[in-house]
């Protein structure tokens, strides 16, 4: 938690939001990855049944689908198993930009901050120091920061379903 709490002091504080916004969509994602997964299995169950009627799954569903066949009612759940497989993709894939975005919004900002901290320093100081180690150290330090934020974000929310 400590250091949870030493990274949130890094983070600008614009971006702290958007912190909030990373934990909620990456949980959005593991309900998505979880139903995509248990969509197979009353699809496995149905299709490889002998007697459908006697099935849990068909008992559940078996109001909306009296009027359908055997092989209408599998080809909707085929349906919607893909229907949900290409929304889950398309999602992941927005997830993926969204956080490549805000992971490099975080590390420009804190780029920033970092090199307004060098070029404030008094003149002899900047001067004692080759400004190629300067640049190297904000740019691998502020790199290292971000991929360590990412993981300690995606570390708490394992976390938080371990317990669950």
């Amino acid at each position: 938690m400590i250091e949870l709490n030493k990274i949130l002091k890094i983070i600008p504080k614009d971006e702290k939001k958007n912190t909030i916004v990373f934990l909620f969509l990456t949980v959005l994602t593991t309900l998505l990855e979880s139903f995509s997964i248990g969509l197979i299995f009353p699809l496995i169950v149905f299709g490889l049944s002998d007697d459908i009627k006697n099935e849990k799954f068909y008992l559940l569903i078996e109001n909306y689908v009296k009027n359908y066949s055997y092989e209408q009612i599998l080809f909707i759940l085929i349906v919607i198993l893909a229907t949900v497989y290409i929304f889950k993709n398309i999602y992941l894939l927005y997830l993926h930009w969204w956080k490549q975005g805000f992971n490099n919004r975080v590390r420009f900002k804190i780029d920033q901050r970092l090199l307004k901290i060098y070029l404030h320093q008094p003149l002899l100081k900047i001067l004692e120091k080759n400004s190629a180690f300067k640049v190297r150290n904000i740019v691998a330090e502020t790199s290292n920061f971000s991929k360590f934020f990412q993981v300690q974000c995606n570390y708490l929310l394992k976390l938080w379903f371990f317990w669950e």
